[in-house]
């Protein structure tokens, strides 16, 4: 945010004069100051902070490849994130003031498809001679090799799978994160020096004491790849498959055999993508989850497109337990749930009600009620862990219990979405970096922003400044085509899409920070920062 004190302003104007983007404007009683050009909330609340109104100017210029540098800045998977990112920019947005917010995700799609995917000119680097070691090639790690790439670290990734991306790759459904995509951006980071070594699990093709001799630091990045058990009768039952096994064999083109009832138990993305996924492969899909619409984790546009597919929701109801006939799944008897008092995830705890039980019809059910990190994995580190039998590090530099052993995203937190496990990488090699260079190992986080909400008086005069316009719906394939295949549901915008859309953007300053280098009377501050005038 843009702060201008009123008593140090002279009212020179010479911030006005050299402003590229003509956002700072001098009114006749020299009131400006009172209103900020700028509160970037969507800046503030994206957990790698993005400089969304810098590319979101360039966009409107036209100026596609500068759009795609300042993306870059802070972003080494911009196309992906463009695709899958639950876009809390978004819901900061001071643009959903007066009508809808802007539709950033899709704008940063398009720059990154304008710029095929991931392909920047690869810059010069200058090695340092020391190794780090990644064990996982999901966001967090990826995020990770990138940045200490660039800081000069010769960095080895080891993937225990036969591609990298981790969760991107066997997770998200080809219909949401086309593989191709995923490849370049991961090639990208291959082009800054970094190493992938697929197949190659620690603990049995790769020993963790190998590891700790071979490199300078390693860290730990593995994710929460098992599924949580619903822990019910009938459980072991064939025709039993969990959301993880189903979505990893359905990315990797294995045959997926399903009956033609399935249900899938749970609320989250997950969920979703498994039941997707199963209406694809011929399914019809019922979902249960325990609460109610508004405490679904899953994003709500997910939740919208697969109801538009034809898959039925059944909201506050919970299985008991799995019924077989002829030695397979048959039905799950479930229980009614009410809404009581608040659980520890902040949420009404789903209360069963006595008496309400009722069966579903199935021949496959897919447990999707959460991930955890794999307990072989983490038992065979000798690393410490958490209470929720995670890897235990210390927060301000994500250090484990022995030294030179760093780790971070789910394998730390459990599952969080994509932006918050490449933000944790990127602190991560930040606190790589100190510890290599013998620097305290200080808190490498990113400044804690919160997005600054408008006053009644500000909206107010918004809406005076810009007329109402809802913002430019995403092209994407009709429901009752994309359920036949697994082709990319969301085509991108047009040319013409993109500079619509970013038109209604409500800033164009794009934290070049002229203003406060250039100002005589040092009456600027941008985010806290000030500086002596140039």
């Amino acid at each position: 945010m843009i702060q201008i004190d009123k008593d140090e302003c002279t009212g020179c104007a010479g911030c006005i004069d050299l402003c590229p983007t003509i956002t700072l404007t001098l009114r006749d009683d020299k009131s400006w100051w009172k209103t900020p050009p700028c509160k970037s909330a969507c800046r503030d609340a994206c957990p790698i902070h993005m400089n969304v109104p810098g590319y979101i100017y360039y966009t409107k210029q036209g100026d596609y490849k500068k759009a795609y540098e300042v993306l870059r800045e802070t972003n080494p998977l911009p196309a992906i994130c463009g695709r899958v990112c639950y876009h809390p920019c978004e819901d900061a947005c001071n643009r959903g003031s007066i009508d809808q917010p802007l539709s950033i995700a899709s704008l940063k799609r398009f720059i990154a498809d304008q710029n095929d995917g991931g392909t920047p000119e690869v810059p010069r680097i200058d090695k340092n001679g020391k190794k780090v070691a990644i064990v996982g090639s999901g966001p967090a790690g990826l995020t990770a090799a990138h940045d200490l790439a660039l800081s000069g670290y010769d960095v080895t990734v080891f993937e225990a799978l036969k591609e990298p991306g981790g969760m991107l790759r066997y997770a998200i459904p080809e219909y949401r994160l086309p593989k191709e995509i995923l490849k370049k951006e991961i090639k990208y980071i291959e082009q800054l020096g970094v190493q992938i070594k697929t197949n190659a699990k620690v603990g049995e093709q790769v020993k963790l004491e190998e590891l700790t001799k071979s490199y300078h630091a390693v860290f730990f990045a593995t994710g929460a790849t098992k599924d949580v058990k619903l822990g019910i009768p009938g459980e072991q039952t064939p025709g039993v498959v969990y959301a993880l096994d189903l979505l990893r064999d359905a990315t990797v083109g294995k045959k997926v055999a399903i009956g033609k009832s399935v249900v899938v138990i749970g609320g989250g993305n997950s969920a979703i993508d498994a039941a997707r996924v199963c209406r694809r492969l011929g399914g019809k899909v019922t979902i249960i989850y325990r609460r109610s619409r508004a405490e679904m984790p899953a994003y709500p546009s997910e939740v919208e497109a697969a109801e538009r597919e034809g898959i039925e929701i059944v909201f506050l109801a919970a299985p008991t337990k799995i019924v077989a006939a002829n030695g397979k799944v048959s039905k799950v008897e479930c229980i009614r749930m009410k809404l009581g008092a608040a659980d520890a995830s902040g949420r009404p705890a789903p209360v069963p009600q006595k008496g309400s039980e009722f069966m579903v019809d199935a021949d496959t059910i897919i447990p999707a009620i959460g991930q955890a990190p794999d307990p072989e994995l983490l038992k065979g580190m000798g690393l410490k862990l958490s209470k929720q039998k995670r890897l235990l590090v210390d927060e301000n530099s994500m250090n484990t219990s022995m030294k030179g052993i760093f780790a971070g995203g789910d394998v730390v937190t459990g599952p969080l979405s994509v932006v918050e496990a490449m933000a944790s990488g990127r602190k991560a090699a930040c606190s790589i970096d100190n510890y290599l260079k013998g620097e305290s190992l200080k808190s490498c986080e990113a400044e804690k922003r919160v997005p600054e909400k408008l006053t009644d008086e500000e909206i107010a005069n918004l809406k005076k400044r810009f007329p109402s316009r809802n913002r430019v719906k995403m092209p994407e394939l009709p429901a009752d085509k994309r359920v036949k295949d697994f082709k990319e549901v969301e085509q991108g915008y047009s040319v013409e899409q993109a500079r619509e859309e970013t038109e209604r953007c409500m800033t164009t300053c794009i934290f070049c920070e002229v203003c406060w280098k250039v100002c005589p009377a040092q009456a600027i501050t941008i985010n806290g920062k000030g500086q002596q005038a140039i």
